[in-house]
């Protein structure tokens, strides 16, 4: 007999594949059909949604979940309203709930009513689950030899307005996190750390905290969310101003991709650098952030 929280919220699609998500590198495996599927598109949902999947988790040990979060879900967390119809019709969340012993060895393919196609590859491994960790970048492009690669990063370095942004978001991750962390358990370490990679050179700062023992790691997701990196601070009166410049909903774009083990260990991250493939459309969103010294030709090329 299903679990009568499998039927949880009234309207809702509970479609056989709601959306098709390969975690080829994360905890799930690839192919297994799903429990319920859950397409949320009511403010009400999302803020019901993590008492929701803490007490199916609790009735039924082992419960995964995967799951793709909207940007403008964010805005319902924040009380943001919006009158915005997605060109899309990207719900605020779709929710996989899957049983550990319920396993297929086939991928269903042509189900997806949403499939997206950025890899979901943490870059960073997180053993305890209390520990919350979140990364801020900032980029510049990879040079064509050594020389320009080097000429490159030390501008990225030295740039007051990169330094400027970068420890902005870095703050404003510390108030998030503040709110589901230890006291005293939150460090910035380390600020501006360097990565470079074969097309792209990052300026990096991490942020780490851990987590109150009452707080569950999808209430530490939400808290955050969505990514003061692509917000800008004050987080909700950013977000109101982003609201009110922009002419559509973003839809899953600045949204996040999370999974959620069968130990209660969660992965997410920001989707960025990502299609979002639909009804035979592809879409592809891009931005950039904007402060008082943002050049708009480079800002541009980013």
């Amino acid at each position: 007999m299903r679990h009568p929280l499998l039927q949880r919220f009234p309207g809702t699609e509970h479609t056989e594949h709601a959306f098709s998500a390969l975690y080829r590198d994360g905890g799930l495996r690839v192919g297994r059909a799903p429990l319920a599927c859950w397409r949320l598109s009511r403010e009400a949902d999302i803020l019901a949604l993590p008492e929701t999947l803490h007490t199916l988790r609790l009735e039924l040990p082992g419960l995964e979940v995967s799951g793709l979060l909207a940007y403008e879900a964010g805005l319902a967390l924040h009380g943001i309203r919006t009158a915005k119809e997605s060109a899309t019709q990207a719900p605020l969340a779709l929710i996989q709930l899957f049983a550990p012993e319920n396993i297929s060895d086939e991928l269903p393919l042509n189900e997806a009513s949403f499939s997206l196609t950025s890899a979901f590859r943490p870059d960073v491994a997180v053993p305890d689950y209390r520990q919350a960790i979140a990364r801020i970048h900032a980029y510049e492009k990879a040079g064509t030899d050594r020389a320009q690669d080097q000429a490159l990063a030390s501008d990225l370095m030295a740039s007051d307005k990169d330094r400027a942004e970068n420890l902005m978001i870095v703050d404003l991750l510390r108030n998030d996190l503040g709110q589901v962390c230890l006291p005293g358990s939150i460090q910035a370490a380390p600020l501006f750390e360097l990565r470079r990679f074969s097309n792209v050179q990052h300026l990096v700062s991490t942020v780490t905290g851990t987590l109150r023992p009452d707080v569950d790691p999808l209430d530490a997701l939400l808290a955050a969310f969505p990514g003061g990196s692509i917000t800008g601070a004050p987080k909700k009166r950013a977000m109101e101003i982003i609201d009110e410049l922009e002419m559509a909903p973003r839809g899953f774009y600045c949204g996040s991709q999370f999974w959620i083990d069968a130990q209660g260990d969660l992965d997410a991250n920001i989707l960025i650098r990502t299609f979002q493939c639909q009804d035979g459309q592809i879409v592809c969103h891009g931005g950039g952030g904007i402060v008082v010294d943002s050049d708009a030709d480079t800002e541009y090329r980013e």
